[in-house]
């Protein structure tokens, strides 16, 4: 089979993509070009011969019959409309339009105007069905058009016909014409309506694909802000973890001095506020220095560790505060306690530190592991500061180990 040329191309292309407009309204119109068949048939059955109408009939219907099958087989999903498909369509079409053609041409008996009249009203009603039914296909229309009235259009101007004048010519010339214009008209106002429907469709899937790719972007955006959020929580746990390493003792697990010295800070202004007493006791083993020597930096470390364990045990209430002020030396910050109060503890501590029963032979005030602690407690005052009240305690510490050691003194009476 030869190529098609690139016009036959275009012509197949263009009636293809109008045949699914077509199908979706041929269904009912052969429908009712069949009953049309069968009544013009029965009307005229009575003057024309049965040898001349019912093979007209039967060719009509058989028509019919081929553009419905093709119609019902594409409702039905068998299969998509091929170009043989398309043309077999426009071919019975045609066929169909000859055998239209045909009616007032040779059904009406000779000197009938009248049946002649008749005749052209129902071929004239069939052009008339064929411009809205092949509203989309101005090929398809002036194939079943062209041969349904030009023949008798050119038969009744000629004035070759006994029954058929020129006025009646003129009729049928103005009323081709005018469906013609007509079926253009419409069909080109499908076609804008077709290219406005492309442009919508190729607009939405312009959307689409915009919608799925903001989609795809919050998606992205909602992924990391995820990860930047749990990023943001370890940066912060791991902040908070560094800043609670960094206010503990790393041999201890007790606070540190820095945060003593924060600690002491915030309650002294507490105190300058509610004019409330504070209270801190210094604690320092007794001979540390010759128990590290004798036994070594590892053993020095566990009773560290032993004595820090003790003094925290006393800070029980929420702003008491025990912590490593520096080498074998302890401070016990205790908010809103009395000074006999805060005697009391630091005896306690000094009691249960020589309860551990850790051996120190190098000890010259116990055979076991001992502490002098000084104790000072005070109503904090705008002209004084926190420095003042650790003063007072380290001097009550040092009066302590002067006065012998494993013992506790005492700074100054509350108020």
């Amino acid at each position: 089979m030869n190529a098609p040329s690139p016009g036959t191309r275009g012509f197949e292309s263009r009636l293809l993509w109008q045949m699914p407009f077509v199908f979706g309204q041929a269904r009912s119109a052969l429908l009712t070009s069949a009953a049309a068949t069968v009544a013009v048939a029965a009307l005229f059955h009575p003057v024309t011969p049965p040898a001349v109408i019912l093979p007209w009939l039967f060719a009509c219907l058989a028509l019919i019959g081929v553009r419905l099958a093709l119609v019902e087989r594409h409702r039905r999903g068998a299969a998509d409309i091929s170009v043989a498909g398309a043309l077999i369509f426009l071919v019975t079409t045609f066929l169909s339009g000859v055998a239209w053609g045909a009616v007032p041409l040779v059904f009406p008996p000779p000197g009938s105007p009248a049946h002649v009249t008749l005749a052209v009203l129902c071929t004239g009603g069939m052009v008339a069905g064929s411009v809205l039914a092949f509203t989309a296909s101005i090929e398809l229309t002036l194939a079943f058009m062209l041969p349904s009235l030009l023949p008798v259009t050119i038969t009744a101007m000629s004035g070759r016909h006994e029954s058929l004048g020129p006025d009646l010519g003129i009729a049928i010339a103005l009323f081709l014409s005018y469906s013609i214009v007509a079926c253009v008209h419409l069909n080109r106002t499908l076609e804008r309506e077709r290219a406005l429907a492309t442009e919508a469709a190729a607009l939405l899937s312009r959307l689409e694909d915009e919608r799925r790719r903001i989609t795809d972007l919050n998606r992205r955006l909602a992924a990391d802000l995820d990860r930047h959020r749990r990023t943001t929580q370890e940066i912060r746990a791991a902040r908070d973890r560094a800043e609670k390493l960094s206010t503990l003792d790393g041999l201890t697990g007790i606070a540190n001095r820095r945060q003593f010295d924060s600690a002491i800070g915030a309650e002294w202004s507490r105190g300058l506020r509610q004019s409330s007493i504070l209270a801190l006791a210094m604690i320092d083993i007794d001979f540390f220095k010759d128990y590290n020597d004798m036994h070594g930096h590892q053993a020095g470390d566990a009773c560290l560790q032993a004595v820090a364990g003790v003094i925290a045990e006393h800070a029980r209430r929420p702003g008491d505060l025990a912590a490593r002020y520096g080498g074998e030396e302890f401070v016990l910050l205790l908010p809103g306690t009395k000074i006999g109060d805060a005697v009391l503890v630091a005896e306690m501590i000094r009691r249960r530190i020589a309860a551990l029963a850790i051996a120190h032979p190098g000890s010259q005030c116990a055979p076991v592991i001992t502490a002098s602690v000084g104790v000072a407690a005070l109503v904090p005052r705008r002209e004084s500061s926190s420095e003042h009240l650790v003063e007072l305690a380290d001097a009550a510490l040092y009066r302590a180990k002067r006065a012998g050691r494993h013992r506790v003194e005492v700074a100054a009476a509350a108020p």
